[in-house]
């Protein structure tokens, strides 16, 4: 009885610290999705200016993406608790939550380039280069 309870207790403030993760974890990595498409906004000339562009990304997109990758984070890390290798071995699901989590950054970010591909008349001297693009993202 005594063990049911102390693993129970276990389970609950393993699942408080997975929340507590999966919080900090979207919320950056939201801040991060803003950063990177604002960014790429400047460099292709989209939208009126950086202002509007701003409040856009703030107020629409920044929502948004934080509750799509909070509750992307939150139901990971609930089914690979469930996985008996990450019952082991608990440090295991938070690293597999921050690779699904890194995923779902780089697919969002890819559909963002995909949607924008044939914005009217590019201005960066790349004509729509990723890798161009990472690279002065990345410096």
């Amino acid at each position: 009885m005594n063990t049911e309870s102390t693993s129970r207790k276990n389970t609950k403030a393993s699942m408080l610290g997975g929340f507590i993760f999966s919080a900090i974890l979207s919320f950056f990595a939201s801040i991060a999705f803003i950063n990177v498409v604002n960014y790429f906004f400047q460099v292709d000339d989209i939208g009126i200016n950086n202002a509007a562009n701003s409040m856009f990304l703030t107020f629409i997109v920044l929502p948004i993406s934080l509750v799509m990758v909070f509750i992307v984070s939150i139901v990971s890390f609930w089914i690979l608790r469930k996985l008996t290798i990450c019952q082991k071995k608990k440090y295991l699901s938070y690293i597999f939550v921050l690779a699904i989590i890194a995923v779902v950054f780089f697919l969002a970010l890819d559909y963002n380039f995909w949607t924008l591909r044939d914005y009217p008349t590019p201005m960066n001297m790349n004509g729509n280069n990723r890798s161009i693009f990472w690279r002065y993202v990345l410096k």
